[in-house]
């Protein structure tokens, strides 16, 4: 999959985050392979694990209840809610801020292996 954001730069309309369906908890190993396909020489691109809203009004703990929110996914909307509680579950998010462009490949998502004692 070839996920690609907006070309202005500066503009939070044109960062594109991709949400799971399937929620997970706990411990997480994520693996995928990730190929840059664009030049911009500044911005980001975010794996968010686990995440969820805090449970306070608007922000329901199930992310996709206050989809509305975010039709412009300004990146303050995803992690400025103060005293926010410690995270265990939630949706894997892969998030491209504006003018960046990738291909995502082979996306896993396991429990680790339990460590011997």
């Amino acid at each position: 999959m070839t996920l690609t954001t907006g070309p202005e730069f500066k503009n939070d309309a044109h960062h594109v985050v991709l949400w799971t369906k399937q929620e997970f908890e706990g411990d997480l190993k994520t693996e995928y392979d990730y190929t840059r396909t664009d030049e911009a020489p500044n911005c980001v691109t975010i794996l968010y694990i686990e995440a969820t809203g805090s449970g306070e009004e608007p922000y329901a703990k199930d992310i996709t209840k206050w989809n509305e929110l975010r039709k412009v996914p300004a990146m303050t909307t995803y992690f400025r809610n103060k005293n926010l509680p410690i995270i265990t579950e939630g949706r894997i998010g892969l998030r491209h801020m504006f003018t960046r462009s990738a291909r995502h490949a082979n996306f896993r998502v396991s429990k680790p292996a339990a460590k011997p004692v």
